[in-house]
């Protein structure tokens, strides 16, 4: 697959990353270190076993409550797009979850989190079927919650 594709791909998946998760889906845990308590993309539509359909041109707002097992310093999120068997690395336009997210870090152990982010998917996105690898990290890149999800774009 060509560089300019690769991009192309890696830019999309960034921007849908967020939206794919929804109450209903087929949601994987991938080795979380802490407890996942909820996951919600409010622009979901069609929610089946399968994957979350996402309108392009559509707005929502994906949510992630959790709740560490130990004291963390730092969170950083991480993705990646699943498409054809490839992993491509998602471009996150904040990765620090403890700015303007709704964490304040440190966070102690045992303390429930709410992250929050609005989103906008462009109408002018293709179609596209992918899993997606969504993590958060903390100072020693362990994994605080690391999800895995199918999504739609339609």
């Amino acid at each position: 697959m060509g560089i300019i594709l690769k991009e192309c791909i890696s830019v999309f998946l960034s921007i849908i990353f967020l939206l794919a998760v929804c109450l209903g889906t087929n949601i994987t845990d991938c080795g979380s270190n802490g407890e996942l308590n909820y996951i919600n993309y409010t622009g979901c539509r069609n929610i089946s076993e399968e994957a979350c359909h996402i309108e392009r041109g559509s707005n929502g707002t994906f949510t992630v409550e959790f709740t560490p097992v130990e004291q963390v310093y730092a969170l950083t999120v991480k993705a990646v797009g699943i498409l054809g068997g490839m992993e491509l690395p998602l471009y996150i336009d904040n990765p620090d979850a403890c700015l303007e997210n709704g964490i304040t870090c440190p966070v102690p152990a045992n303390a429930n989190q709410t992250y929050s982010t609005d989103l906008h998917i462009r109408s002018s996105l293709p179609k596209l079927s992918a899993q997606i690898r969504w993590k958060m990290q903390d100072q020693a890149d362990n994994d605080v919650i690391c999800v895995q999800f199918p999504v739609e774009l339609c």
